[in-house]
């Protein structure tokens, strides 16, 4: 991901079968991802996260996530099906 600015938006969705993990990463070491996913119908929060990641192993057609920035952070959003489909660390 670029650096954060205010009203940047990008939407990751998987369209297909993934064979390997997709990773979402912040510039350099920052860790400024912040904001809740819905993953298996429970509510995964995250705070001061550095990447966003689409687990090959447990992901489903149409698995999504939104970053949107303020300017200083990236806010996410998104779901997954399954169990362990988009983790944050």
């Amino acid at each position: 991901m670029p650096k954060p600015k205010n009203g940047l938006k990008f939407r990751f969705v998987t369209g297909f079968a993934i064979t390997g993990n997709w990773t979402v990463g912040t510039n350099a070491a920052a860790t400024i991802i912040q904001g809740p996913l819905t993953i298996a119908g429970l509510i995964v929060a995250g705070s001061n996260e550095k990447t966003v990641t689409f687990v090959n192993t447990a992901d489903s057609l149409g698995d999504w996530v939104n970053l949107e920035s303020d300017g200083t952070y990236w806010y996410v959003s998104g779901v997954g099906e399954k169990s362990g489909s988009i983790t944050l660390t």
